[in-house]
């Protein structure tokens, strides 16, 4: 059964990877996504996900070592690794628009956080992680995501926004944290209409 299951979902990754035309990849997604009718598939789907976004990761590092980082070895494995994030962010925002975001009673740990990785590792348009926002927040609020998980988001978010982290001049805590950088992306009103949830 595990081995009909792991070839199914193998497929599915090759035939969504293979396809050329952005609607039939779109459209290949979304099938294997609708695949997913049980948390069985759905944890292998997303246990694939999160182990394609740390082979690419530990590829690049070994091929940076062995050729060098300005290598024409090392800038292809660096394009492979942009296309992964890419191919990876589709799979995952079409999870989660359709099952919402895993949990760890159902999905276990590793699956949990493999939106939370895929989208902290895509690429630098912040556009991502505002559409993005609201699953994490809302895990976040269940208890399930941790805060500085989700900081550490909005972090690297502002960065790429306004250029560097908030300044403190002062110790601060992490709640307080979490309030500056919903404020400063302006992202109080999603927060906001989450919050009035719980």
């Amino acid at each position: 059964m595990l081995k009909n299951l792991l070839y199914i979902i193998s497929f599915l990754f090759c035939f969504t990877a293979c396809q050329t035309n952005t609607s039939n990849v779109e459209d290949g997604i979304a099938k294997a996504v609708a695949a997913l009718v049980d948390k069985k598939l759905q944890r292998a789907f997303l246990e694939e996900i999160a182990a394609v976004d740390q082979s690419i990761r530990d590829e690049e590092i070994a091929i940076n070592q062995k050729y060098g980082y300005d290598s024409k070895e090392h800038k292809q494995t660096v394009q492979a690794m942009i296309d992964t994030d890419k191919s990876n962010l589709a799979k995952i925002e079409a999870f989660l628009e359709t099952y919402g975001h895993p949990n760890k009673l159902d999905h276990g740990n590793r699956v949990f956080y493999a939106p939370w990785i895929v989208m902290h590792h895509a690429d630098s348009q912040t556009d991502t992680r505002r559409r993005n926002f609201k699953y994490l927040y809302d895990y976040y609020k269940k208890d399930e995501l941790e805060q500085d998980r989700l900081n550490f988001f909005l972090g690297r978010m502002h960065n790429l926004e306004k250029g560097g982290r908030i300044k403190w001049n002062r110790p601060f805590t992490v709640q307080e944290e979490l309030d500056s950088l919903i404020n400063s992306l302006d992202l109080r009103e999603i927060a906001e209409e989450i919050d009035s949830r719980y």
